[in-house]
């Protein structure tokens, strides 16, 4: 027993500490001492410093935007759950094609005409056109009215094949077109024969008047291009405005070499007829469009939309291209009337209340519905064919993504 106790003393003071042993203590800070201040270690510790620095500068910064960008993280994600819940779950459109109560609303009625719904007076018809020069369909007048025109005579609108030029006189009606001038204006339109023609005289190298209402004949709006249609006007008297009014759509030019009169600025275009513009008339006028198969539009097939009149039962409503063109956030095609059994479109009433066309190769549904232009119910106004864009979502973020 005493040999063990001596051995764990032996075991016990074999270690000394250093607060024991004031010596070994020195020695020992003395060597921290000398390691503190020696030259390589002091340089590491001067770039350690600088680098923590540059750390906690790109940690407030960071700080600084994650506060910055909080607020608006939290806006962003209000209005996107309360659009999501606003707007009701399925496709969202901001342009849809199918809005009622405006200018795609129809009725169809059973005499085969088909009516604006908001204003049933006025019924789907033809206009006058202009068309491309040298087209089958431009009118061609023969040798004495076009040397009687150059000459300053008065003679009677008449083409080479006997027919001619008139008026419709049931469209006369004064409307404001022009700085808040009146105007009456009554659409031309082709007549059968050289005697129920007007009396015409070219004026000043530039108008065609009609002589003996002293009207000028105009291309609808200013706008020259085919199928536009042409009208004769005649400012009222009690305003400033002249009826010879240079530098719009009343100044026109006689091409003797093919005898054809075309618009002086756009001398590639001519009067003509055929594949005319789909228009607003008033109901009964002789340019209003009857379907040929109204029975089958109005039991919900999809027909091909060909005419019994105007015509022989030769015309057809077609598209004037293929590609859309686009208004804002709409997509369309221009309505129009051709002699192109070919080319007819195919149309479906839907709802009581849309005209849609339908792809007469696949059969399956277009993107368009008849539209009146810019919603304006007025006599002559154009009808085309429109669409909108949808995004199959809904949201703030679907709103983003369609608007750019």
């Amino acid at each position: 027993t005493s040999e063990m106790t001596k051995t764990a003393k032996h075991a016990f003071t074999a270690v000394p500490t250093h607060r024991d042993d004031k010596e070994g203590f020195a020695e020992t800070s003395k060597h921290a001492s000398n390691a503190k201040s020696s030259g390589p270690v002091t340089e590491m510790d001067g770039s350690l410093t600088v680098g923590c620095v540059c750390v906690r500068l790109i940690q407030l910064v960071c700080i600084f935007i994650f506060y910055l960008l909080l607020p608006f993280c939290f806006f962003v994600g209000f209005i996107q759950l309360a659009t999501s819940i606003i707007w009701p779950p399925g496709n969202f459109c901001i342009s849809i094609t199918k809005i009622d109560g405006r200018g795609r609303d129809w009725i169809l009625n059973s005499d085969g005409t088909i009516a604006a719904k908001h204003q049933a007076d006025l019924v789907l018809g033809l206009g006058h056109h202009l068309v491309d020069r040298g087209s089958e369909r431009q009118l061609v007048l023969n040798e004495e009215t076009i040397s009687a025109l150059k000459s300053g005579d008065y003679v009677t609108f008449t083409t080479a094949s006997g027919q001619g030029i008139g008026k419709n006189k049931e469209t006369q009606e004064p409307y404001a077109t022009l700085e808040d001038y009146t105007w009456q204006v009554i659409e031309a339109e082709d007549k059968a024969s050289a005697e129920s023609t007007i009396l015409v005289r070219y004026q000043n190298d530039n108008f065609i008047m009609d002589v003996n209402d002293n009207m000028a004949l105009d291309v609808s709006n200013g706008m020259h291009e085919a199928g536009n249609t042409d009208n004769f006007v005649e400012a009222d008297d009690d305003v400033a405005a002249s009826t010879e009014m240079a530098g719009g759509g009343r100044d026109w030019v006689i091409n003797v070499e093919d005898g054809t009169i075309s618009p002086k600025s756009a001398t590639h275009l001519a009067l003509g007829r055929g594949a005319s513009a789909l228009i607003l008339v008033e109901k009964g006028h002789s340019r209003q469009i009857v379907m040929e198969n109204m029975e089958g539009l109005m039991n919900g097939e999809t027909i091909s939309a060909s005419l019994s009149s105007p015509g022989n039962g030769d015309l057809v409503l077609s598209k004037k291209y293929e590609e859309y063109k686009e208004y804002q956030e709409w997509h369309y095609i221009e309505g129009i009337a051709q002699n192109a059994k070919e080319r007819a479109i195919h149309i479906r009433y839907e709802d009581g209340n849309y005209l849609r066309l339908v792809n007469s190769d696949t059969g399956k549904d277009e993107n368009l519905v008849f539209d009146v232009s810019f919603w304006n119910m007025v006599e002559g106004n154009t009808v085309n064919y429109v669409g909108g864009e949808c995004n199959y979502s809904r949201g703030l973020f679907s709103y983003i993504d369609w608007y750019f």
